[in-house]
């Protein structure tokens, strides 16, 4: 019953999901689905997340988050569609097995499009749709997954903690800015510590469920608290 007086607030909301497409997308979308809130979706396919469509609060939008008119698009068709949303997860997956000296420009063009810019104009443009609305709360996680497994050279591993730390950043001005101006927002973050070679082979690794519980204990916090970080590891 607490829990469920928890969670409350968040019944009937929208919540935004950029790079649904994924195990952790899809995970944290069934786990807001269970909580009676309305789920969009987003990606630029739906060929891993088919089984949601039969949810009937599931919305499916694709849109390449690399590019602006896309992102514009999809929050301006969130408002004039549904009234706009109220929580946004925004799902970033680090890959690539780079090192910083071996990344060309094309890959870093994604990488920065993707992960630093596409998720600074989704914030912005969540922002801006709060404006004329009488909102109470709004929150934002950004969930950091590392699939750097295969990563041995440090210089490698390194490439993607800059993303890591970069979004922090980007987080921490956000925070300051909106204590002025939005106090009602809350911005979290959610990463895993990368796991081992050893860790990997005795299956005990950080699971996309693991993910979704996290934004469960953060979205459940009183509406005065604000989880700032997490990091999961295995053990």
């Amino acid at each position: 019953m607490v829990e469920y007086e928890k969670l409350e607030p968040w019944k009937g909301k929208y919540a935004v999901i950029l790079s649904v497409n994924s195990s952790i997308g899809f995970a944290v979308a069934e786990k807001l689905l269970n909580m009676n809130m309305y789920v969009v979706g987003v990606d630029n396919d739906e060929n891993d997340i088919q089984s949601l469509r039969s949810r009937e609060k599931f919305i499916f939008m694709k849109a390449d988050l690399r590019k602006e008119d896309d992102i514009l698009d999809l929050f301006q068709t969130v408002g004039y569609d549904y009234g706009g949303a109220d929580m946004l997860i925004n799902i970033m997956k680090v890959s690539r097995s780079t090192s910083f000296l071996d990344c060309d420009n094309q890959e870093w063009n994604e990488m920065m499009h993707r992960h630093i810019v596409g998720y600074a104009l989704s914030v912005r443009e969540m922002l801006r749709s709060l404006v004329d609305r009488k909102v109470e709360l709004c929150q934002i996680v950004n969930i950091i997954n590392f699939s750097d497994n295969n990563i041995t050279k440090v210089s490698q591993s390194r490439l993607h903690q800059v993303l890591k730390r970069v979004i922090i950043t980007v987080n921490k001005y956000l925070e300051h800015e909106m204590d002025f101006r939005m106090d009602f927002v809350r911005l979290s973050t959610i990463s895993n510590v990368r796991e081992s070679l050893e860790d990997i082979q005795r299956r005990r690794v950080v699971s996309p469920s693991h993910y979704a519980d996290a934004v469960k204990f953060v979205i459940s916090m009183p509406l005065h608290v604000q989880v700032r970080s997490i990091d999961l590891a295995a053990f």
